[in-house]
């Protein structure tokens, strides 16, 4: 009859946190069409060759290498109204 009168108290070690995933996050792509000229086609098609990449590849990467002086940005607190939308401003 060595029966206790509190229940066993069972101890329990500290959760652990989640790993983070240590790959970057890949951002969904945007499916566009744009118009070229038959010669800017002819070089864009040319350059995907020359440098093993494919053309989407080629122009998100002209497109980041020559607008990089164009920076999008969005204020804090401006985002409730639905009249005022994020500006493009020039760096």
């Amino acid at each position: 009859m060595d029966a206790p009168d509190s229940p066993a108290v069972i101890s329990r070690s500290p959760r652990r946190q989640p790993r983070k995933a240590t790959t970057p996050r890949v951002e969904a792509k945007i499916k566009t069409a744009v118009h070229l000229s038959a010669e800017a086609f002819r070089r864009l098609g040319i350059a995907s060759v020359m440098e093993g990449r494919n053309q989407s590849e080629l122009v998100e990467a002209l497109i980041l290498a020559g607008l990089k002086h164009y920076v999008v940005s969005v204020r804090p607190g401006r985002l409730d109204d639905p009249d005022l939308t994020p500006g493009v401003s020039a760096a």
